[in-house]
């Protein structure tokens, strides 16, 4: 009987050292501020039931503008849901956190985007689509998701819950809902998503809402929805609004809605991704509509790596795909220019690595 209780003791002590069991633990929490302004704080991780030997990097992926109506939608209806995600799957999926910026609304009752109209209703199986292909977090910043007022948006809202998607980010200034943290492994990311194309953000709100952030993360992101469309290179009002968001402790800064990806920059030694370009849209009439980019983050104790990926939906249109090579050399030759002779920077692989 000793015998027997010696092996079973011996038998857990190893598959803990092993770190073989596991559980996943997905809890949020509302932390309140005097401001009145308040932090979502999810955790989305894998945790071991004991100590882990060795330090697991966190990793999250962001890409531009997803708009799953109009054009979009009759692919899919004639394809299948699946359809616009076929290239990435296992990209979208492999990351620990992925992150995208949604464009349109689920109405109660939908209505079909007719052609060269700009008020997205999106089928609500749609939405919870983009959580089955591995979507973790959807920013609401942008300039569609009051396309059929506040009374649809807050039914989305509503359908994030159930779907098991966090949905962030006010369409009309800094909000309680314009901050988020998402801890996965040891590591607490916080993102702000930012919306600046009808007023520039108040300064003294995003100051109070960083102040905030920076309290219950580690690392600070700004994810926004800024700048002028189908322009390749960034324009003033983005750069002062970026580095304002630098000077105030941001660790990098994510933009979308140009339509086109647009250039890269370092701040400070703080990265400036000022447009990932279209991710999923109906665009097809010029090659830069359909070049997009998806940044992925890798964070460990020393360093944080910073991975372009070039995407293309050529010939696959609402597809994105890795793009090929020769695609890929360009896309990242063109947006890292400026930044060849940095070595922090590494144009031919596409990344960026910035000690912590």
């Amino acid at each position: 009987m000793k015998t027997i209780l010696l092996v079973f003791i011996t038998c857990v002590v190893v598959c803990i050292a092993i770190g073989k069991y596991h559980h996943v633990e997905v809890t949020t929490t509302v932390i309140h501020d005097t401001w009145k302004n308040e932090v979502a704080y999810t955790r989305i991780r894998e945790t071991p039931l004991v100590v882990a030997t060795t330090s697991v990097p966190a990793t999250l992926l962001f890409v531009g503008d997803i708009m799953l109506a109009r054009a979009v939608e009759s692919r899919m209806k004639e394809l299948g849901m699946n359809y616009p995600f076929e290239g990435l799957q296992s990209t979208l999926a492999s990351p620990d956190v992925t992150i995208g910026n949604f464009e349109g609304v689920v109405t109660k009752v939908h209505y079909p985007t007719p052609n060269f109209t700009f008020q997205f209703s999106v089928e609500p199986l749609y939405l919870a689509h983009l959580k089955t292909v591995g979507f973790d977090v959807l920013s609401f910043a942008n300039n569609h998701t009051l396309d059929f007022g506040t009374s649809s948006l807050s039914y989305t809202h509503t359908l994030c819950g159930v779907y098991g998607l966090v949905c962030m980010g006010s369409p009309t200034g800094v909000s309680s809902m314009s901050t988020h943290v998402v801890e996965t492994n040891k590591y607490r990311i916080g993102i702000v998503f930012v919306h600046t194309l009808y007023a520039q953000s108040n300064v003294k709100s995003l100051e109070a809402a960083l102040e905030l952030l920076r309290g219950v993360s580690d690392i600070q992101v700004a994810y926004i929805h800024w700048g002028e469309e189908y322009m390749l290179t960034h324009n003033t009002s983005q750069e002062v609004l970026a580095k304002t968001l630098i000077d105030e402790g941001v660790d990098a800064v994510i933009g979308h809605h140009p339509h086109v990806v647009q250039d890269v920059e370092l701040y400070n030694g703080k990265p400036i991704f000022y447009s990932l370009g279209n991710f999923i849209f109906d665009q097809f009439f010029s090659s830069d509509v359909q070049e997009m980019l998806g940044v992925h983050m890798k964070i460990d104790d020393s360093e944080i790596v910073y991975t372009l990926m070039p995407f293309s939906s050529f010939d696959t249109h609402s597809q994105p795909h890795h793009a090929n090579d020769e695609t890929a050399t360009a896309l990242r030759e063109r947006v890292l220019s400026t930044l060849k002779v940095d070595s922090r920077v590494n144009v031919a692989s596409g990344t960026i690595t910035v000690l912590r």
